[in-house]
């Protein structure tokens, strides 16, 4: 986005914006001159200079036989237009509070593309107070690894499990290996992503490459049904980890797998 772009989005027009910045380049200016600076027609240039002038941008001042233009500064130009932009969000929120009617449940909101599931993913690491849950696969957590170690710069706490074993550098990481029957499971389904925040807050994705889809919500029982399954998954890897016997583990594992396996091939 350019100067002039920038200006109108804020309610000048094109020829307003080119004219205020030569003035601000060239103060002191006559019409004539700022025709010249602006690359504005000199049969519009008067027209609008005054356009400015009413909205209080441009001030006038004569000299002898000359009527000079002078900008008024950008800093206060924008100042007041910060201060009248965070006025109308001040009204508009005290409008819907207003309008709003409390749910009995918290809603669950779809969102269908992958851009924005990953911002409202951002925001949330960004918005937490407490705590972060997070699972997924390095595709996923490695655009949002920065993200991550912002929030345990601001002491918040991180759990990651992780489909894989890529150190995104958190205090608080677990490695979850893939099985065959889940890479068949992402081959035909997509890989599976979720996050926690401050447990009271969650979003379930289910990302592919051509698309993703997600949900978000603050529905309790969502909530709690990730926390648990995460909180599940970590405990294991734990366990597994504090055993120096691993051919237990095999034939635990491989006991559990062979009792769940109708269950983990998810109808493949």
């Amino acid at each position: 986005m350019n100067t002039v772009e920038g200006l109108q989005k804020i309610g000048f027009t094109s020829y307003e914006a080119k004219v205020y910045m030569a003035l601000v380049s060239h103060p002191n200016s006559t019409g004539y001159e700022l025709s010249k600076y602006s690359q504005v027609p000199r049969g519009k240039i008067y027209e609008v200079l005054e356009g400015l002038v009413e909205k209080g941008v441009v001030l006038i001042n004569n000299e002898l036989d000359k009527q000079l233009y002078q900008p008024l500064p950008y800093k206060l130009l924008l100042s007041r237009h910060k201060t009248k932009i965070n006025k109308i969000i001040s009204h508009l929120n005290e409008d819907f509070e207003r309008l709003e009617r409390p749910q009995e449940e918290n809603p669950f909101i779809n969102i269908s593309s992958h851009e924005q599931i990953f911002l409202r993913v951002k925001e949330m690491c960004a918005e937490a107070n407490k705590s972060i849950l997070i699972t997924g696969f390095k595709t996923e957590l490695l655009p949002i690894k920065e993200h991550l170690q912002l929030a345990e710069d601001r002491k918040i706490k991180v759990f990651a499990l992780e489909f894989g074993d890529y150190d995104l550098g958190l205090n608080q990481q677990f490695f979850h290996s893939i099985t065959s029957i889940q890479k068949q499971q992402i081959s035909v389904h997509g890989r599976w992503f979720s996050i926690v925040k401050d447990t009271n807050e969650c979003l379930l994705a289910q990302i592919k490459e051509n698309t993703s889809t997600g949900v978000w919500t603050k529905n309790m029982s969502m909530i709690l049904a990730i926390t648990m399954w995460l909180q599940h998954d970590i405990m294991v890897h734990v366990m597994e980890k504090e055993v120096d016997n691993k051919k237990l583990i095999e034939e635990i594992s491989k006991k559990s797998n062979d009792i769940l396996q109708e269950l983990w091939s998810l109808g493949l």
